[in-house]
């Protein structure tokens, strides 16, 4: 197979000239719930690095939360500690 020869600057440009405002072809189209089933099934397993982790924790840090929200966080802290304090008086068999 013969090797294409590198394109110029100046036909590179007119490529994404011509490129440019296209619309992605999937753009707006929700996937089906087969192929959501089989997204998560090929994440599930697969550990993060202390990298990753790292990041993810520097971007939640710092960012105000709405007063709103912050009711919401307490009340679901409060129904969580609910739950644990019933299951924890519950009699086991």
């Amino acid at each position: 197979m013969k090797k294409r020869s590198p394109l110029s600057p100046e036909h590179k440009a007119k490529i994404s000239a011509a490129l440019k405002g296209r619309v992605a072809p999937n753009r707006g189209v929700s996937p089906s719930e087969e192929t959501k089933a089989r997204m998560s099934a090929s994440r599930k397993g697969v550990p993060k690095t202390e990298e990753q982790k790292a990041k993810m924790s520097a971007a939640k840090k710092g960012k105000p939360k709405s007063a709103a929200h912050r009711e919401a966080m307490t009340i679901a802290q409060q129904k969580r500690h609910a739950a644990e304090k019933l299951s924890l008086h519950q009699p086991t068999d």
